[in-house]
């Protein structure tokens, strides 16, 4: 069981990035008519989404914290005043591939810990976490793959 949900995160994560390769770099932070965030936030917000699930009823430093200001629930790329101080495609990227194997490389022998406290829908172990995280890494997967369909439509 262990193994298998660790290789369900690489095998999701590898869906989320054939997806995010296959977008033009200029049209990433393009919020197309229908949607209320890009490519950029919608990838920022799945990297961020993994540390703030997996770290968030814990006593470990949660990487990324700085983060949270740009692709945290609730914030948008409609506030962002300079696109030069948000965090680029091309490291978000690189930053979502590196991202399996660090929270395997940290939770892998963790993974009936407790967290400090439950959480919403029933979530009480490290492990339980994943089933979450993969949860709506999917959802914003399927948001990527209607905005590539619109974003593509309108180039033609």
């Amino acid at each position: 069981m262990i193994q298998s949900a660790w290789q369900l995160l690489k095998d999701v994560r590898g869906i989320t990035m054939e997806i995010l390769n296959s977008i033009p770099e200029e049209l990433t932070d393009v919020v197309p008519e229908g949607f209320n965030n890009s490519v950029r936030w919608n990838a920022g917000h799945i990297l961020l989404d993994q540390y703030l699930w997996f770290y968030h009823k814990i006593n470990d430093e949660m990487p990324l914290n700085e983060f949270s200001a740009f692709f945290g629930y609730g914030t948008s790329p409609k506030d962002w005043k300079d696109l030069d101080s948000i965090p680029s495609m091309e490291t978000i990227k690189q930053l979502m591939e590196e991202q399996p194997s660090l929270l395997i490389n940290t939770f892998e022998n963790r993974f009936e810990e407790k967290l400090l406290s439950p959480s919403e829908h029933g979530i009480t172990t490290i492990g339980d976490v994943i089933a979450r995280t993969l949860y709506h890494e999917g959802m914003h997967t399927g948001t990527l793959i209607a905005m590539k369909r619109k974003l593509l439509s309108n180039i033609q």
